[in-house]
């Protein structure tokens, strides 16, 4: 199987935000200060989108940072933010070493 490029993959993954949040790509270049033909560059995997003009995505869109470069997703990475996630995985461990403890 082939490696894709990676501003192919983040754009692919911005193209799914956008039509998750029905959002033209005149409305996000705007958000990101961009015209809307070097938009399209990034969707198109042309360009690679800088990291403050990802996060600035990410944050309008609700993901992680990570969600952008992965080429798959699983049904469930939209419940929780990244935020959330790590709160959830320390809140795990304490209650697993918790458990560990009363042995």
């Amino acid at each position: 199987m082939e490696e894709k490029n990676m501003a192919v993959i983040i754009g692919n993954n911005i193209k799914k935000c956008l039509e998750e949040y029905q959002m033209d790509v005149k409305a996000w270049a705007k958000i990101i200060g961009v015209t809307r033909p070097t938009a399209y560059n990034y969707i198109d995997g042309l360009s690679i989108i800088d990291s403050y003009k990802l996060h600035v995505t990410a944050r309008r869109f609700h993901k992680c940072l990570e969600w952008f470069v992965e080429e798959e997703h699983k049904d469930t990475d939209y419940l929780f933010t990244c935020e959330q996630k790590e709160w959830i995985r320390k809140e795990v461990r304490a209650i697993v070493e918790g458990l560990r403890g009363r042995r």
